[in-house]
Order: structure tokens, then sequence, then C-alpha cells
């Protein structure tokens, strides 16, 4: 790992996900993620520091100096559970959310709107692809340091699930 600008950057990490469409360009400027299509896969390819594994997570978490934002849909979180501490802003939300005054934002979501300076923000959904999106928007909106959990809460899950369960937090009806 290298840091630039106070981030971590990963060498090239490659992420495998099904995909239905050619070629696409995710984030904007220098800040840049390019996935591939070969046959039914989608390999993508990340020039900057925007993964966060399920260890740094974590660490973040227990030091509490994350802000963690949920962009599965609420149901999602009824049935799986969720990264305790972290709020839910539904991918269809992420760009109205954002744009948001801080007042608002903090009376429909309960917490502080993050600030375009932040270098603390990290997204999650269940697998990676809609945290890429949610990325993807808040960058364009200017949350150029907003980082996601590529392996998404299913990583999360799969991680802790023998060792320490209490990370997933259930959700009650």
């Amino acid at each position: 790992m290298q840091s630039t600008n106070n981030l971590s950057l990963s060498y090239h990490r490659v992420l495998t996900r099904s995909w239905s469409k050619e070629t696409h360009r995710f984030l904007s400027n220098d800040r840049c993620l390019w996935a591939g299509q070969s046959h039914s896969t989608t390999r993508f390819y990340s020039k900057c520091a925007i993964d966060v594994d399920v260890e740094e997570l974590d660490c973040l978490l227990s030091e509490e100096s994350v802000q963690l934002f949920d962009v599965r849909e609420p149901s999602e979180l009824l049935e799986t559970g969720k990264i305790p501490r972290s709020v839910n802003i539904p991918l269809a939300e992420v760009e109205e959310a954002f744009r948001m005054t801080p007042d608002e934002f903090l009376e429909k979501y309960k917490c502080r709107k993050p600030s375009k300076e932040d270098s603390n923000i990290v997204f999650h959904c269940r697998k990676g692809v809609r945290s890429l999106k949610a990325l993807n928007t808040a960058h364009q909106l200017g949350y150029t340091k907003s980082r996601h959990l590529y392996l998404g809460f299913a990583g999360w899950a799969d991680h802790w699930k023998d060792t320490n369960p209490t990370k997933v937090e259930t959700i009650s009806k």
C-alpha cells in the first residue's frame, strides 16, 4: 500500500461481478474505476483509494471514526441484519440525501450530514455493486474522499459469522 493525500491506495484490486452492459466508467476525474466486460463477468479495476476491506472497517468502527452508509433497501436489513452504527440510505435516495441541507439530513437520517472534505465516508450494500453506484454519485457531488466496503455486507457477515457474530446487528420489525 502507498499513501496519497492521506488515503491508502490499493494496487489494482480486481473484483469479479455479474454485469449486463459493455464497458462502464465509474467515478469522475482522476478518481476512477473502470469495468470491462468479458462474457458474463465484469472485472472492476481500482486505480484509487476507494476500497475498504472488512478489517479496516472494523478498525474505523472501533475507533468511532467512520460515517457508514448502507445503501440497501430497508427490507434487506430486516432479512439479513446490518453492520452496527450504519445508517440506511437506500441507493435511490443517495443523490437527494447528499444534496440536502445539514438540518434536513439530520431530521431524515438522524445523523450529521457529512461534509465534502470528510475522508471517513464509507458506503456499503450487499456485495459491493450498489455501493459503487452510491460512491459514483457521491464523487460526482463533490464527496471525492468517500469510499466503499468492496465485499459488502455479505463479506462482512461471512468474515465474522464464526468468530464474532455480534458484528452483525439484527433488526426487529
